[in-house]
């Protein structure tokens, strides 16, 4: 009986990965493992998956495509999530469109929260990255994003008196 414990959780987890409809999915992360991991859970649950390594990549596909959440590392050769996600932010100004972005790193220290969060970030989660962990952030971070209303870059721009780069110093 000891057993089936072990497939039951995994059941269980792979379950709460699909408790919403099927999303696309871009990850940015330079470690060829990572993103195999990354793929297998996302992918396990049922989402489409697309991935770059490094987050000039990343900015460029959120320009060519749409994804409904991006896992974004923090830590990338080029251009690190931070700055990527900063970059994406800037661009979705003009957009009017919000992409959630879901920080991961492996350096669980004091903070980085925080800064994932100020960059621009919708959510965190840490590396190794664990099924429940990561299906949990994507629920909550998708559940806020779907609650938030619609940035209008307009009425921002004209309360600033149409000073577009101030505007874009604020948002950074």
């Amino acid at each position: 009986e000891s057993e089936g414990a072990p497939k039951d959780e995994e059941e269980s987890e792979t379950q709460a990965g699909m408790d919403r409809s099927p999303l696309n999915v871009l990850v940015a992360e330079d470690n060829r493992i990572n993103q195999q991991v990354a793929i297998h859970l996302l992918e396990t649950a049922g989402h489409s998956v697309r991935t770059v390594s490094d987050g000039n990549m990343a900015v460029t596909a959120l320009r060519e495509n749409t994804y409904d959440v991006v896992l974004m590392d923090v830590q990338m050769p080029v251009m690190d999530g931070l700055e990527a996600t900063m970059k994406i932010r800037e661009f979705e100004l003009r957009s009017g469109r919000h992409t959630p972005i879901v920080g991961v790193t492996a350096s669980a220290m004091k903070g980085d929260k925080e800064r994932c969060i100020a960059a621009g970030m919708d959510g965190y989660v840490s590396k190794p990255l664990k099924a429940t962990d990561l299906y949990e952030e994507l629920e909550k971070t998708l559940s806020r994003a779907s609650k938030s209303t619609v940035f209008d870059y307009d009425t921002l721009l004209s309360r600033l008196g149409g000073d577009a780069a101030l505007l874009s110093e604020v948002v950074g």
